[in-house]
């Protein structure tokens, strides 16, 4: 698949039909993302010459301009910013026909590389890496792409993908389901007083160094609406934007880490509550309703959410013994 007719367009002339070479296509999405001709090109692995000698010659075939250009970083015109959705939407559309390829006369896809997950990178590492330890020889999963939690559906559209794993929920008219709550843990070394409890309110760690991830990550939020139904403040933030990072610096002493994260480092979590209610960050799967793989990915989405559930206790690993 080389290329797609696109409908008639009325010209001076009457009718004209559009034909679009995916490859071309593909070269104006890197450039369109990279900013610059040279970056796009780089991305795409073919001379800066050719990209921008292909990417008129697709301007002159749609009938209009797709990029301002001048000084500094290429600028997308009205046009552009409409085509590079439509671009995106075509190469997608154009991988899935491709993967359908790779089914076998039943419909179930085979265990090449079929399927990519988009989410945030721990549910990268503490999720999808297990359940495929655990699974895999049973999974069509095979490939991942790291995103922030609020960027992830829009990186399934842009990178091809097939699932988008998020704290956030996914747009409206996709299939999506809600998937088991994380429980917020308070990360401490084992010698650490609230190591052996069960669970710990908010309140009593407010006089500690509050390890957090920053606003752009749910469990920080869902910790800044807990403070500001308890009306108090930590004695100090620590403020991180790898939750790894904010792991370490909890073993080190350093502070509580306030994290959703499998534990590490031989930490302990012990759950979060406030105001009587553990503090837990939703969870969403999210794929397109007209994908060509759509029952696979419903019945993998229903294991994510089994495994899910069967590995929520085990997130703050075993309480030391007394």
């Amino acid at each position: 698949m080389d290329s797609i007719s696109l409908p008639p367009r009325h010209g001076g002339h009457g009718s004209i039909t559009v034909v679009l070479d995916l490859r071309v296509l593909r070269y104006f999405v890197a450039v369109a993302e990279a900013g610059s001709l040279t970056a796009g090109a780089e991305v795409v692995r073919i001379s800066q010459p050719a990209v921008s000698r292909q990417l008129r010659a697709l301007e002159r075939e749609l009938g209009a301009d797709l990029f301002v250009r001048g000084h500094g970083a290429l600028q997308l015109t009205r046009a552009g910013d409409r085509m590079l959705v439509v671009a995106r939407d075509l190469l997608q559309r154009e991988g899935m026909a491709r993967q359908v390829l790779h089914a076998d006369d039943g419909g179930t896809l085979r265990s090449t590389p079929d399927l990519t997950i988009v989410a945030p990178l721990a549910t990268l590492h503490d999720l999808v890496a297990p359940m495929l330890a655990d699974e895999g020889a049973r999974l069509p999963i095979i490939d991942g792409i790291e995103a922030e939690p609020a960027t992830v559906f829009d990186e399934v559209v842009s990178r091809g993908a097939d699932l988008g794993l998020s704290t956030v929920a996914p747009p409206a008219g996709w299939r999506s389901r809600r998937l088991p709550e994380i429980p917020m843990f308070a990360q401490v070394p084992a010698d650490h007083p609230i190591a052996r409890r069960d669970s710990v309110d908010l309140e009593d760690l407010l006089t500690e160094p509050l390890i957090v991830m920053n606003r752009t990550n749910m469990a920080r939020l869902v910790v800044d609406e807990a403070l500001s139904g308890i009306g108090r403040a930590p004695a100090q933030f620590v403020e991180m934007r790898s939750s790894l990072l904010a792991q370490g610096l909890a073993a080190a002493g350093r502070g509580v880490a306030l994290l959703t994260n499998r534990t590490r480092f031989d930490l302990v979590g012990v759950p979060v509550r406030s105001r009587g209610l553990e503090l837990e960050v939703a969870f969403h799967a999210g794929w397109d309703a007209d994908h060509y793989a759509a029952p696979q990915l419903a019945e993998l989405v229903d294991r994510v959410a089994e495994f899910c559930t069967a590995q929520l206790p085990y997130l703050g690993r075993s309480r030391p013994s007394a």
